[in-house]
């Protein structure tokens, strides 16, 4: 069920929230919309709480406060930094899929730049910033559509390309 977010610095958020609810032509996109940004969720993740958000929402409603806590239920994050909910990022991508939208592109979960290139040695999606780390060096790299048309009918190495990164 919708849940409205309370935001002091953005009084349209009632206007923008009734808007969405009036659009609504498939009940699913209510379970699969950020309860911050009312948009379908784009890289979503899940508090201790069980709340799941956008990240940038969620990084966003925390800036400049003391205590991060979640939006909706205010218990207080064990996390600053909590982990993607894979399960909701397919449902939504999936769901963006079948409007006829395109989901977003992955973002490294360290740096939030896109991952362009896949680690041969690792075999994961990196940024150009983790190209560039320690934990890479002299490691063999791939432009990441190269390596999907590469690893495409190999099932072991095609969790990798999907969008999952572990922290690098």
């Amino acid at each position: 069920m919708w849940q409205l977010v309370k935001d002091e610095e953005d009084p349209t958020n009632c206007e923008r929230f009734v808007g969405k609810c009036l659009t609504f032509l498939n009940p699913l996109e209510e379970d699969l919309c950020c309860p911050v940004c009312q948009d379908v969720f784009r890289d979503p993740v899940v508090l201790s709480c069980s709340h799941s958000f956008c990240k940038a929402c969620l990084q966003t409603w925390w800036t400049g406060k003391e205590v991060k806590e979640c939006p909706v239920c205010k218990a207080r994050s064990l996390m600053d930094h909590p982990p993607c909910n894979l399960s909701l990022k397919n449902l939504s991508e999936t769901f963006l899929l079948e409007r006829g939208q395109r989901p977003p592109e992955a973002l490294c979960s360290l740096h939030s730049e896109k991952l362009r290139l896949f680690c041969l040695d690792h075999q994961q999606p990196v940024c150009l910033v983790c190209r560039d780390s320690e934990k890479h060096t002299n490691h063999r790299f791939r432009p990441i559509d190269e390596a999907a048309q590469d690893l495409r009918g190999a099932p072991e190495s095609s969790a990798a390309l999907s969008g999952e990164t572990e922290a690098l």
